[in-house]
């Protein structure tokens, strides 16, 4: 069975951590910081066991978006609430490979043109088949 309430913050648990070291029960804390007896007893514990009162890392798969992306694309929505979610993935796609684009160097493009042509006549030549380039 999962547990309906939230997490506490690391302050509560180092707050409990100092109060028990200080001589007070797992019931005068509890009043103290408006907290059942047993969450009080199970933080105690698990301090005893691991040394920390800091949260374990949970498992599963990592977000998919940072906190700034994420960002973004709620500014996205609120400025157009219409927007689609394949539509924000092309856009952000576009941008991305438009950035990708301006990095190449101007000498490397006129290459490739540059070499099109013997390219597109090996092709004919070899007749579809494997070439050269």
């Amino acid at each position: 069975m999962t547990s309906k309430s939230k997490e506490l913050d690391v302050s509560v648990k180092n707050m409990i951590i100092r109060l028990r070291n200080e001589g007070l029960t797992y019931r005068v804390i509890g009043v103290q910081l408006n907290i059942s007896l047993f969450t009080v007893r199970s933080v105690v514990k698990k301090f005893k066991e691991t040394g920390s009162t800091e949260n374990k890392t949970r498992s599963g798969r990592p977000r998919i978006f940072s906190t700034r992306e994420k960002r973004a694309i709620i500014n996205k929505v609120k400025k157009n609430p219409k927007i689609s979610a394949p539509q924000i993935a092309r856009d952000d796609l576009k941008r991305l490979l438009l950035q990708e684009w301006h990095k190449i160097p101007n000498s490397t493009t006129k290459t490739l043109v540059s070499f099109m042509r013997n390219r597109l006549q090996a092709v004919i030549d070899a007749e579809g088949m494997d070439t050269k380039y």
